[in-house]
């Protein structure tokens, strides 16, 4: 037997290499691509898997966080047994066993300025992120080196994605300053199969683009998959975009580095604490869980529970003691309740990561 493809490989693609649009040159230009993903959650974990079963020859994973539980229904790459694991080891372990001719690369860490050259290296950056910063960060240095790179992000039931090449828009002429009103997956929540559709969008524009398949203007896709709508808009340069200065003119931000806790493990800061909740007990704050009357129902740690809807009017009847510390799922309900109360003067703190912290610290 002899060709350009093993028998394996000609197996494993068959299916695909069968589309006449795509064929063999399609799959060639797949194996010779490389990807570099950053992030490698909700979004991150079905955009890998489909990239790598594809064929795409060379992964680059971008991650610095670790697997926990929570993390599970929806970062299809993980299992129990990898809880704890740093999420791109995890990941580019199962992704070598989908397929063995793939070459996974993983860095664990958080993307920083100092990894241009890692993304100047990419035929494709896919941004499967939750923040800001990160995505403004990843666009900038994308704008320096010339390289496409294909934004997705999600909010509650609804998903948008956007292919950015050199030359057209950018991702700051859509958003020159981060979206209101939209909260990452810790703070919001979010189903796995929501996530899982926009990781697939990207994974689907991705080969598109790679194989030369992509077609159409700048667009972004908007996907509310529980209303069955979808709509495509179209995405005009910005005059004033930084994506107007020639490349070597544009200028990096400040790194955002990991989305790492306001304070340190004794200490407070920016009104929230890392601590045990039983320490704090003991130390004698009052712990309020500030989640919903039907959260709280569905499970609890046995303390007070005032929605934080309600905290203000709790406040205005002198019903609150303290000092007093907040929590809730993950922390941003406390830290922004915490806050409102400082402003009327109340002793008040935030419990840095919640009860899904302090579950996985205690599990």
């Amino acid at each position: 037997m002899s060709g350009e493809f093993s028998a394996a490989e000609w197996q494993r693609y068959a299916r695909q290499v069968q589309l006449p649009e795509f064929g063999l040159a399609g799959q060639r230009r797949l194996r010779e691509a490389h990807v570099v993903i950053v992030g490698v959650g909700g979004l991150g974990c079905p955009a890998a898997l489909y990239l790598a079963a594809a064929g795409v020859g060379r992964l680059t994973l971008v991650d610095g966080d670790r697997v926990e539980l929570s993390n599970i229904h929806r970062q299809v790459l993980f299992g129990d047994a990898d809880r704890g694991k740093p999420k791109v080891a995890a990941a580019a372990g199962r992704l070598r066993e989908l397929n063995p001719a793939v070459q996974v690369e993983a860095v664990d860490t958080w993307l920083e300025a100092r990894h241009e050259p890692l993304l100047a290296a990419a035929d494709l950056v896919l941004d499967c992120c939750d923040r800001y910063a990160v995505r403004q960060l990843i666009n900038r240095l994308c704008l320096r080196r010339q390289r496409p790179w294909c934004y997705a992000s999600v909010d509650g039931f609804h998903s948008q994605s956007a292919l950015f090449r050199p030359g057209g828009p950018c991702y700051e002429c859509l958003y020159p300053q981060p979206p209101a009103q939209v909260r990452d997956c810790r703070a919001g929540g979010v189903l796995g199969p929501v996530a899982g559709l926009a990781g697939v969008h990207q994974a689907l524009a991705a080969i598109a683009y790679l194989a030369g398949l992509h077609q159409g203007g700048d667009q972004l896709a908007l996907n509310s998959p529980l209303q069955g709508t979808a709509r495509q808009l179209a995405l005009a340069l910005d005059p004033a975009c930084v994506c107007r200065l020639p490349p070597e003119q544009v200028a990096l931000p400040d790194t955002p580095g990991a989305p790492a806790p306001a304070v340190q493990a004794d200490g407070v800061k920016d009104g929230e604490v890392h601590a045990d909740l039983a320490a704090l007990r003991r130390a004698g704050w009052h712990l309020v869980d500030i989640r919903s009357a039907e959260e709280y129902a569905a499970f609890n740690l046995g303390d007070p529970s005032i929605p934080a809807a309600g905290l203000l009017a709790a406040a205005a009847r002198g019903e609150l003691p303290q000092p007093l510390a907040l929590y809730c799922q993950s922390g941003a309900r406390s830290r922004d309740g915490a806050a409102e109360l400082r402003a009327l003067g109340l002793h008040a703190i935030s419990v840095a990561g919640g009860i899904l912290g302090h579950l996985e610290r205690h599990d």
